[in-house]
């Protein structure tokens, strides 16, 4: 400071000399004296005018005030004022969002803090620079300058200090998603909460411990944290710690697969959020809840859930937070297999994820684009897809990106016919979900998704043993898991063995059916939507396939009465949908042998379970553990190839053996009972097959197997439909076409028609399926007469949902009837011109109308 002051008088003796005025030694001393003083009162007041200034918005004045004041601390040297200045210019610069001056005038300020080795200042700069690092989301420099801060506050032995530097470098880590990193500096900072005894502090560190330790895969412990810390917010009555730890601990308790104590814990801190009008909580409390039910299959909450979260993130104008919820809101579309939606929002999060150079959501959105096109029948558009996404991975270090991006490839080679490369790309997408060191970093279902993309492509390729250990690793990450229990059904019904497909299929459905009953809240569309999604991996089938393969399997096993049991279900679920009414579902029932195989393998998921965490944790034991699964699942092989055998020989000797009676028959017998001469008659089509169910008097069932495929009569049928529709048709060519018809819906059955019943058949009722519901039966052509000059024929939707007891008065004039009908065009469906025509055939408005047959009222439209 001394040798300063000699200079700057230097400076004033050299500028200000005049003969006038002798040079005298003191003089000058006097005039600077005084005029650093009166400088000093100008600088403070400038100061003073410039926090006015900013107070009232008046940002640009408030500059100039601070300016004016620097300059003239500059002047005087007083470098303490300066950077009181600098720091004021730097906050009205970051009030402004001009972030790089704001930084600039702050590391002045600290240079200038060390200059004059002022620890205080230097950590006032040090804190702000980290704020406004914050603001522009630059992780490398907070974490350089919070060190920095760290390294001051243990030279000054401040823990005040030591906690703000400790808790920004853990909140940052986790930013970071180096939980190691995390769980490093947050045990730090327990330690000095503790050693100033400040319970507020000790609970976020306990947090930050809790959630490193359980995205690290020790869940158990991060339970014993958030439960220490849980208390302590309870007991110091802080609610929005309390709240928080909740949160927390609910994500925990779903890492433990305690799901309902988990959805318990975050409504419990949503309550407390929405209590104190915490927006910010309130709205991370929905997004888990979201997630949550979407890990459950409860796609409905889920979307609820997700869309409140979606609109307090935008409210708040918290980008990172809204691209993220908005992902998982369109992962619900995904499973629900609306695919228009799922490309609409994809293309928002896109520029979303673009807008906040997020590369990992980037990568994401790139392999929904492709997929959603994918199950619309574009193969290519994954590929293409499928290629940005893997180069976004690659160029800007996205571990997410690199991983999906190898399942989108794997997809799309398996559908070009290129299974070996989409099985090595498949398996290179594993080594990622099993790499400890990405795990963290990678979507919470990384795993399933490629072990069930593996195990498809190793069926395909068949390899079915393998497939087996792949899905059953699945089913032991997730037990409800539909799609690998879908592929176990799949590759043992290749093997031969069906009795044990019959019960994967059997399970998977029971799931999907849990998931449908979950879903009723929503639109139609939704509901409908959701039976045609595409499974999640390489084979590209619907989970409406899933019951008519259940179906066939069984028939082929002669087990006619549970067949039609799936159908049943499948058509009360259809029915249901369109009605949107909300009667109880049926569930697939399940022999005491399924039931034998289910326990079994129960056993060997719990296992796997285990191996599972052990595995993530990396635990001493894993090779032990691999080794003993090995053992079990060859025990459990065993055991399925022991059941099949004595099933095959007991099957053989008893015909009803696994054929119980069923409700189906019940209800098939009330029909046909209800009206003598009566079959029920259920067409059942496959892609490769055409399966005819029909049941008679006396319980009796039978099935008959027809060589068309789905394409083949749906082709047939649509050439019958549009020749009845053109009038000048040539008769001949109709007839034609509906003897086609016949000779594979009704030929086939003639024998039974005409069989030795107590009272000849004539009364035909279907129950039709896909393509078949399009077909006029009536019109059938045997080659000499049509199937109603034969028969009375009338359909129902299924035996299930048709009532026998109630009929009407053979007297139409003592029933009165309500006709509705629409016949203009409306969204998604073309205008029915036919039917006011049909409407006047129904009702008969008044004694003079010749055309109705039942009086009563008709709207139209």
């Amino acid at each position: 400071m001394k040798s300063s002051l000699i200079t700057y008088c230097l400076l004033l003796i050299t500028c200000y000399s005049s003969p006038f005025f002798p040079l005298t030694p003191w003089k000058p001393l006097t005039v600077q004296a005084q005029t650093v003083e009166v400088e000093k009162i100008r600088a403070q007041q400038l100061l003073q005018q410039g926090i006015e200034q900013a107070k009232t918005n008046q940002l640009e004045a408030a500059l100039q005030s601070f300016q004016e004041a620097r300059i003239i601390y500059q002047g005087i040297q007083d470098f303490s004022g300066e950077g009181q200045a600098l720091n004021y210019l730097s906050l009205v610069y970051s009030s402004l969002k001009d972030y790089t001056k704001a930084i600039d005038y702050q590391q002045q300020v600290l240079a200038i803090a060390r200059s004059l080795e002022d620890p205080h200042l230097e950590w006032s700069a040090l804190s702000t620079l980290v704020s406004f690092f914050t603001q522009i989301e630059d992780e490398q420099k907070i974490i350089e300058f919070a060190q920095q801060g760290l390294i001051l506050a243990r030279e000054s032995q401040n823990s005040q200090w030591k906690w703000a530097a400790l808790s920004t470098l853990a909140s940052t880590y986790s930013s970071l998603e180096n939980y190691e990193k995390v769980v490093e500096y947050a045990q730090q900072g327990l330690v000095v909460a503790q050693e100033v005894q400040n319970p507020n502090y000790e609970v976020l560190a306990l947090v930050f411990l809790s959630e490193a330790h359980n995205l690290l895969g020790d869940s158990q412990k991060a339970l014993e944290l958030g439960q220490e810390g849980l208390a302590i917010a309870r007991e110091i009555n802080n609610s929005e710690l309390e709240a928080w730890t909740l949160l927390v601990l609910g994500n925990v308790n779903v890492s433990l697969r305690n799901y309902s104590q988990g959805i318990d814990l975050v409504q419990k801190g949503l309550g407390i959020a929405q209590a104190s009008s915490n927006r910010n909580l309130e709205s991370n409390a929905l997004f888990y809840l979201a997630l949550i039910h979407w890990t459950q299959g409860d796609y409905q909450q889920a979307i609820d859930y997700g869309q409140q979260s979606l609109a307090i993130y935008r409210e708040l104008g918290d980008h990172e937070s809204e691209l993220i919820a908005l992902h998982n809101l369109n992962t619900n579309y995904i499973y629900l297999g609306d695919y228009q939606k799922v490309i609409e929002l994809t293309q928002e999060e896109l520029a979303l994820a673009r807008q906040v150079k997020n590369y990992d959501y980037e990568g994401i959105a790139l392999v929904y684009l492709g997929f959603a096109h994918f199950a619309q029948g574009d193969i290519a558009k994954i590929l293409e897809y499928g290629q940005q996404a893997l180069a976004v991975g690659k160029e800007k270090q996205s571990i997410t990106s690199e991983h999906l991006a190898l399942i989108a490839l794997s997809i799309g080679y398996s559908n070009s016919g290129n299974n070996q490369q989409a099985l090595e790309l498949a398996q290179q997408s594993l080594a990622i979900a099993r790499n400890p060191q990405h795990r963290h970093q990678l979507l919470v279902n990384a795993e399933e998704l490629s072990l069930n993309t593996l195990g498809s492509l190793y069926r395909k390729v068949g390899q079915q043993e393998e497939a087996i250990t792949v899905y059953q690793e699945t089913l032991a990450i997730d037990q409800h898991h539909f799609t690998a229990q879908v592929g176990l059904a799949r590759s043992y019904r290749e093997l031969n063995f069906p009795l044990t497909a019959i019960t994967y299929y059997k399970q998977a459905i029971s799931n999907i059916e849990q998931i449908r009953g979950n879903i009723t809240g929503l639109d139609r569309q939704l509901q409908e939507s959701f039976l045609q999604a595409i499974l999640v991996d390489a084979d590209g089938s619907k989970n409406t396939d899933i019951y008519r393969e259940l179906a066939d399997l069984l028939l082929s096993q002669g087990r006619i009465l549970e067949a039609q049991q799936v159908l049943e279900l499948l058509k009360a679920e259809e029915l249901r949908e369109y009605t949107r009414t909300g009667e109880q579902r049926q569930d697939v029932s399940f022999t005491d042998t399924e039931s034998a195989i289910i326990q079994e393998h129960g056993t060997l998921v719990a296992f796997g379970q285990k191996l599972a965490d052990c595995q993530r944790h990396n635990c001493p034991q894993k090779e032990q553990l691999i080794a003993q699964r090995q053992v079990l699942t060859e025990e459990f092989n065993q055991a399925v190839r022991t059941i099949e055998t004595e099933i095959r020989d007991r099957q053989t000797k008893d015909y009803n053996f696994l054929n119980p009676r069923n409700d189906f028959n019940r209800k098939a017998q009330e029909i046909i009972k209800a009206q003598p001469g009566t079959v029920l008659i259920y067409p059942f089509v496959l892609a490769d097959k055409l399966w005819l169910l029909i049941a008679s008097e006396g319980g009796v069932v039978k099935k008959f197997e027809v060589e068309v495929g789905q394409q083949q009569l749906g082709e047939t049928v649509l050439r019958l439909r549009q020749l009845l529709a053109t009038p000048n048709s040539s008769l001949r060519e109709v007839q034609k076409t509906s003897q086609q018809l016949y000779s594979w819906l009704i030929q086939p059955l003639e024998a039974e028609l005409q069989g030795n019943f107590d009272t000849p058949i004539q009364h035909l009722i279907f129950a039709l399926d896909q393509v078949t519901r399009y077909i006029p039966m009536s019109a059938l052509f045997d080659g000499q007469q049509y199937l109603i000059e034969n028969y009375t024929v009338s359909t129902i939707v299924s035996a299930d949902t048709t009532n026998t007891t109630e009929r009407l008065p053979n007297q139409p004039q003592a029933v009165s009837v309500l006709a509705l009908g629409l016949s203009d065009a409306v969204a998604g469906f073309n205008p029915l011109k036919n039917v006011p025509e049909e409407i006047d055939a129904i009702v008969q408005r008044d004694s003079q109308d010749s055309k109705g047959v039942y009086p009563g009222l008709e709207f139209l439209n």
